[in-house]
């Protein structure tokens, strides 16, 4: 009796042993439980949030062995997309930057630009002041060119005017008796109103009746008749003059001294 009372308070001690054992591996196990459940739910909620970033749908309350996965693939591809996005970022920066030295330099030469602008508009106004100056003595002296061109026109006429009358002279050449009836000449003087009657030039001659020349021009002359019976009714100094026979019928008077041979008068009669 001694030996089973003392066995049984040993398995009385152990049970109990073991039953408070039991109890602490429950609550153990309750701890673990809800440990695992929140470690689940912060990993699900971890999953949710890293899909959003990722722009993907969330795969539902996953299973505790695949969310490590899961949580390691979305960190592996925000870590990829950072990486993209840094890699980017340089891209732009460094793009950013010679940009930047460009438009520096494009700044830079701007400035130089307008520095020449102003210049040039400051020589172009100083220009216009002296094409302006410029145009009104131009203006000027056109109208006093203008005037001088009038004036010497009017002299260059006048003067051409007196040439020619100084170089002007009348001439006519026939018988005696065609050039008393187109009153060229008349007789004058005489004994008894008829002997010793000489030829002179009419007293209403008319230059009309007459061929103006130009002494410059002409000075040849081709006359009908014979040079004995040639006769001048004007005054011409033999020595300004040639006379020559042509042919039978014609003399060729040739004038060698024009000033010398109109010099006595304008008018040149000849009688044949």
């Amino acid at each position: 009796m001694a030996v089973l009372s003392l066995t049984g308070c040993k398995y009385k001690t152990l049970s109990e042993q073991l039953e408070a054992e039991k109890q602490d591996l429950i609550s153990q196990l309750a701890t673990s439980e809800s440990k695992v459940k929140e470690y689940l739910s912060v990993m699900n909620d971890a999953d949710i949030k890293l899909s959003a970033l990722l722009g993907q749908e969330a795969g539902g309350q996953a299973e505790a062995g695949e969310l490590p996965a899961r949580l390691a693939q979305a960190i592996a591809d925000i870590t990829a997309s950072m990486e993209e996005k840094e890699q980017k970022y340089q891209s732009a920066r460094s793009r950013y930057y010679n940009a930047s030295s460009k438009v520096k330099a494009l700044e830079e030469e701007v400035s130089e630009l307008k520095v020449l602008v102003l210049q040039k508009d400051s020589l172009i106004s100083v220009m216009n002041e002296k094409s302006a100056a410029l145009a009104a003595t131009i203006e000027e002296q056109t109208a006093n060119i203008e005037t001088l061109t009038g004036k010497n026109s009017e002299m260059e006429a006048t003067i051409s005017e007196i040439t020619g009358n100084l170089n002007t002279a009348w001439y006519v050449a026939g018988t005696k008796d065609e050039l008393i009836s187109r009153n060229v000449i008349t007789k004058t003087g005489g004994f008894l109103g008829f002997l010793g009657r000489v030829m002179v030039l009419s007293p209403s001659l008319s230059s009309s009746s007459l061929e103006k020349i130009d002494i410059r021009e002409k000075t040849t002359f081709a006359l009908k008749g014979t040079i004995d019976k040639l006769e001048f009714i004007t005054l011409h100094p033999s020595g300004s003059y040639q006379l020559t026979t042509t042919d039978a019928e014609t003399v060729t008077l040739t004038v060698t001294d024009a000033a010398s041979f109109w010099e006595g008068s304008r008018y040149m009669v000849v009688v044949l």
